[in-house]
C-alpha cells in the first residue's frame, strides 16, 4: 500500500522530500532521480535500526516517517533537497512507486559554499605576490 503523506504546497518552507522504498527498487529509483536532475542532490540512506533514526532525526524528517521507515527492514530512504522543487520530486517519488514520501524543512546546511572556515581556505591558498615583492 503507497501513502501520500499530507504535502501541502509550501515549497519554499518544505524544502527536502524523503522517500520510503523497497531496497530492491534502489538502482532503478536513483537512475530516474539522477537522469530527471536531482541526482546531485539525492542522499541515500540504507541503515537499520538505531542507526537510521538518528540520521532521519538529524535530517529534520517528522517522527511519524521515522517510525514508518523503522518498521521496513527491507527498504531505504532517499532524501532529496529540492528548493522550491519538493511538489515535483514528490510526484516524482511517488510515481516510481514510494511506499512513503513526506516533504520536510531540513534541519541544516549541507552546503559546502556555506560551510567553509575562512582561516583554513587562508592556508591552503598560496599567497600572492605583488609587483614589487622579490621573487625567490
Amino acid at each position: 500500500m503507497y501513502v501520500r503523506d499530507d504535502m501541502e504546497d509550501q515549497s519554499s518552507v518544505r524544502d527536502s522530500v524523503a522517500a520510503l522504498f523497497p531496497q530492491e527498487q534502489t538502482s532503478q529509483v536513483l537512475s530516474i532521480v539522477h537522469r530527471s536532475g536531482h541526482g546531485h542532490h539525492a542522499r541515500l540512506i540504507s541503515e537499520r535500526g538505531p542507526t537510521l533514526l538518528m540520521r532521519l532525526r538529524r535530517c529534520g524528517v517528522s517522527p511519524a516517517f521515522q517510525e514508518i521507515a523503522g518498521h521496513h527492514a527491507d527498504s531505504v530512504v532517499l532524501i532529496v533537497d529540492a528548493p522550491h522543487q519538493a511538489g515535483p520530486v514528490s510526484e516524482l517519488l511517488l510515481g516510481l512507486g514510494a511506499i512513503r514520501v513526506e516533504r520536510f524543512l531540513a534541519s541544516s546546511v549541507t552546503s559546502s559554499v556555506l560551510a567553509f572556515d575562512t582561516a583554513v581556505l587562508g592556508e591552503r591558498r598560496p599567497r600572492r605576490r605583488t609587483r614589487h615583492e622579490p621573487v625567490r
